[in-house]
């Protein structure tokens, strides 16, 4: 017999027609596996985390923590598929200039929070996952919460 009790969780909808339910990956990797950096402006409500100016290596869009990393590094943290919101992250390598050294790169992950994401690419098609499932976009692409939209029964 089913518990009564049920937990409301929020899901993300997208432009293309469809929803995701954990999160979607933008970006792609060459033959060995690296990330292949690209352009694109990147904002979340009126956040920009991205002007379309710095080299991306990976954008992650999620509707809870947890749902990519990037090298090892963890890209979205506090996600919670119940308040409404959808979590960004944006990675880019930041370069560290050291005195009488050569200058080192590290990844800088860029996070905001909101109601909607758009991704709008400058270098033609970009490939992505979509809770898995691979496409490509050439143009502007926007996600966004429907808050409390779905439940599950709880045990």
């Amino acid at each position: 017999m089913l518990n009564d009790s049920v937990r409301r969780l929020d899901l993300l909808r997208n432009d293309g027609g469809s929803v995701t339910v954990d999160g979607a990956l933008v970006g792609g990797a060459d033959e060995n596996g690296r990330a292949v950096p690209w352009h694109g402006r990147v904002e979340v409500d009126n956040a920009v985390l991205s002007d379309g100016t710095d080299p991306i290596l990976a954008c992650a869009i999620g509707n809870g923590a947890g749902y990519a990393e990037f090298d090892g590094l963890p890209l979205l943290t506090d996600g919670d598929p119940t308040d409404g919101q959808v979590e960004v992250a944006v990675a880019v390598p930041a370069a560290i200039k050291r005195r009488f050294r050569t200058t080192r790169v590290r990844v800088e992950v860029r996070r905001a929070r909101g109601r909607a994401v758009s991704v709008l690419p400058r270098d033609g098609d970009l490939p992505f996952l979509d809770d898995g499932v691979a496409g490509s976009m050439n143009r502007k692409r926007s996600w966004w919460t429907e808050a409390g939209a779905w439940a599950v029964y709880a045990g």
